[in-house]
């Protein structure tokens, strides 16, 4: 049950952080005015943000679309990746907003993927690393980018 958990939380921080540096850098793009600041400021906001929803809603969509796999299913990789899909596309049609349709799905994808990544390689603890390393590592890369240009 703990290697669930922490596999949930390596997707959870993965997922978060690359949605955030996406937003960071198409922010920092527009941006007419210190570049690298827009950079930080939008990626840590929306990794605070996004990190809280996939925390709470993503985390118990992934549980329960891993149980109904596991169960019912014989634990196939096509239809956990179609429920975290599903799943992810909820949120946006619950609220109404098409950008969060496409938003949801892509950090569903993400999600899933690393998460089934991480379930298929759960011996090799060298991929949890790389999971929790290059986060940090693309975001100061950003930031030296927006910094220097």
């Amino acid at each position: 049950m703990m290697h669930i958990i922490c596999r949930k939380l390596i997707a959870t921080y993965f997922t978060a952080a690359l949605i955030g540096i996406f937003f960071g850098f198409l922010i920092a793009i527009d941006s007419d005015s210190e570049r690298a600041v827009s950079f930080y400021g939008m990626s840590l906001v929306v990794l605070y943000y996004g990190g809280i929803i996939i925390l709470l809603y993503g985390n118990a969509t992934s549980f329960l679309s891993e149980y109904i796999n596991k169960r019912w299913l014989r634990d196939q990789t096509h239809t956990f990746l179609l429920f975290h899909l599903l799943f992810g596309i909820g949120f946006g049609v619950f609220f109404n907003l098409k950008d969060v349709v496409l938003l949801g799905m892509l950090g569903a994808l993400i999600y899933a993927l690393t998460d089934r990544l991480l379930y298929k390689r759960r011996e090799e603890s060298k991929i949890a690393f790389v999971f929790l390393l290059s986060p940090p590592a693309v975001f100061l890369l950003g930031i030296v980018f927006f910094w220097v240009t």
